[in-house]
């Protein structure tokens, strides 16, 4: 289990919690005072986790210390959060 804090565009803040489970790896964000549940997928390059609720995804992009938030899917997929860097741990 790991903890990171980023800092996106716009100032704000998402939380990320990431578990792995043996072959399963889970994201759970906190954003906008609410935390969502997350599954990786498969993507190219970097982490692609999904979270499928309601009729539209959210899809939690990473490589690296870089992140982005994203929303919908195909032609309506929209950018919620760009340019996401995690913070330096606390003291």
């Amino acid at each position: 289990v790991a903890t990171e804090t980023y800092r996106c565009d716009r100032g704000a803040m998402v939380t990320a919690t990431y578990l792995n489970l043996g072959d399963r790896s889970f994201a759970v964000l906190g954003f906008e005072g609410r935390q969502m549940g997350f599954e990786v997928d498969i993507s190219a390059s970097g982490a692609r986790y999904v979270a499928r609720e309601g009729t539209e995804p959210f899809v939690w992009w990473t490589k690296g210390s870089d992140a982005m938030l994203l929303h919908g899917q195909g032609d309506a997929e929209a950018i919620v959060y760009s340019g996401c860097r995690t913070l330096p741990p606390l003291p």
